[in-house]
C-alpha cells in the first residue's frame, strides 16, 4: 500500500512556548545525530544493527524512542554518503589512476564492482568475475580517507524531527473551544508530550483515516514556519 506525503503548516496562533519546545527539541536532535554520525564515521561504519545501536551509540537526554529515531537518522546520512563516494569521488579516482597506469584493468574493474555494489567481503559473480580482499580494503581504505573520499558527513541545523507512532500521534479536538486538528510530539520534557495545534488542511480528514501519519512524520521549519 503506497502512502501520500503532505506538507501541514503549525497553526500560527500556537503559544510561543510550544514553538520554544520544537526549536529546543530540534537543536538537541541535531546535535545527538552528528553526534552519531561521527561515531560510526570514525568507526569507518555504514551501518550498525539494531541489536548493536543501544550499546554502540552515545547515550543522550533524548527519550530512549526519540535516540532511537535519532539513531536512524544517522545511520541513513552515513549509509547515504557511503554510497555516495562512489559516484561523487572515486569512480573518477580510479579512472585517473587507471589512466595513469598506477593501478591495473583488472583492479579498476574490482574497484568499479565494490563502489558500485557497496561490497564489503570478497565475492565472486555468477558469471565467474571475482573481487579480491585486496581490492575492497583499498577501496574502503578512500572512502573513509578525506584527502580522497572527501569531508564526512555534516548535519544541515534544519534537520527535521523524525517522529514515529512512539514519539508522535495526532487526533481532532474534541471540544469548540480549541476546534480543528492537533499533534501530540514528545519534547524534552521527560515522560510528556505536548500538543500543537494544526493548520487547517483540506485532507486533513483524509490524512486522519488509519494509521498512516504515524508512520513517518517529518517535523521541520520552511521559509520560517513549522
Amino acid at each position: 500500500m503506497a502512502f501520500k506525503s503532505r506538507i501541514v503548516y503549525l497553526s500560527q496562533d500556537m503559544n510561543p512556548g510550544k514553538l520554544k519546545k520544537l526549536e529546543d527539541l530540534q537543536v538537541v536532535c541535531r546535535d545527538y545525530v552528528q553526534l552519531c554520525v561521527d561515531k560510526m564515521v570514525s568507526d569507518k561504519r555504514m551501518n550498525v544493527l539494531p541489536s548493536e545501536r543501544r550499546l554502540y551509540f552515545p547515550k543522550s537526554s533524548l527519550s530512549s524512542h526519540q535516540a532511537k529515531t535519532a539513531q536512524w537518522q544517522a545511520i541513513s546520512i552515513v549509509y547515504a554518503w557511503v554510497q555516495g563516494r562512489y559516484f561523487q569521488k572515486l569512480r573518477k579516482y580510479i579512472i585517473d589512476l587507471k589512466e595513469d597506469e598506477r593501478i591495473s584493468d583488472e583492479t579498476s574493474v574490482q574497484l568499479y564492482s565494490v563502489g558500485k555494489y557497496t561490497l564489503t567481503k570478497e565475492t565472486t559473480f555468477k558469471n565467474g568475475h571475482r573481487i579480491s580482499p585486496e581490492a575492497v580494503s583499498l577501496y574502503w581504505s578512500w572512502v573513509w580517507d578525506p584527502e580522497i573520499g572527501g569531508k564526512p558527513p555534516h548535519v544541515g541545523m534544519n534537520l527535521p524531527i523524525w517522529c514515529e507512532q512512539d514519539t508522535c500521534n495526532w487526533s481532532q479536538a474534541k471540544t469548540a473551544k480549541s476546534p480543528g486538528w492537533w499533534i501530540r510530539v514528545s519534547t524534552l520534557e521527560s515522560g510528556r508530550r505536548t500538543w500543537f495545534p494544526l493548520a487547517p488542511h483540506p485532507k486533513m480528514k483524509e490524512m486522519g483515516r488509519g494509521s498512516g501519519f504515524n508512520r513517518g512524520v517529518h517535523i521541520r521549519k520552511i521559509n520560517g514556519r513549522w
